[in-house]
């Protein structure tokens, strides 16, 4: 199975916190993730990838509607 394609990451205002849009090959769902400064790993899932949609604008829209901070990106 293929590893899911980041088509578009949108950040927090903060940039501690992103939320991707996935290309799974099968359709789309979105993920989001945290970064802490004191720790160097990187970009850590808060949870699986959420829902399979048929386009990246409707992952978009389900991933605002489900992520608090993203009402206003």
């Amino acid at each position: 199975m293929k590893k899911p394609l980041v088509v578009q990451s949108i950040n927090d205002a903060s940039g501690d916190r992103c939320v991707d849009i996935l290309d799974t090959g099968h359709g789309f769902s979105f993920v989001e993730c945290r970064r802490d400064a004191e720790d160097n790993h990187g970009w850590r899932p808060l949870a699986p990838a959420r829902g399979l949609f048929a386009s990246a604008v409707e992952a978009r829209l389900k991933a605002t509607e489900a992520v608090a901070w993203m009402e206003h990106v």
